[in-house]
């Protein structure tokens, strides 16, 4: 992220995990929505902010972008 405090990972079953830099511990999981092909691997992760909201976007092998709301609590699972 923008603050160098969190580290953004994707997965081959499209989740994005975030975790805190500085313990290894992670804080967030965000799942996006299942693709009837199958083709949910992360293949690309960023963060952005826009109008003073911050914001995860991650690309899959589905040729889409799936974008959260980055919430300041960082814990649980958001989908």
């Amino acid at each position: 992220d923008d603050n160098g405090r969190r580290l953004m990972t994707g997965d081959h079953a499209g989740k994005v995990r975030v975790w805190n830099f500085s313990n290894g511990a992670c804080i967030k999981i965000l799942v996006k929505p299942k693709d009837p092909n199958h083709r949910e691997e992360i293949t690309g992760v960023t963060c952005y902010t826009f109008e003073e909201k911050r914001f995860i976007a991650a690309s899959s092998w589905d040729r889409k972008i799936t974008v959260w709301l980055d919430a300041g609590d960082d814990s649980g699972t958001v989908t």
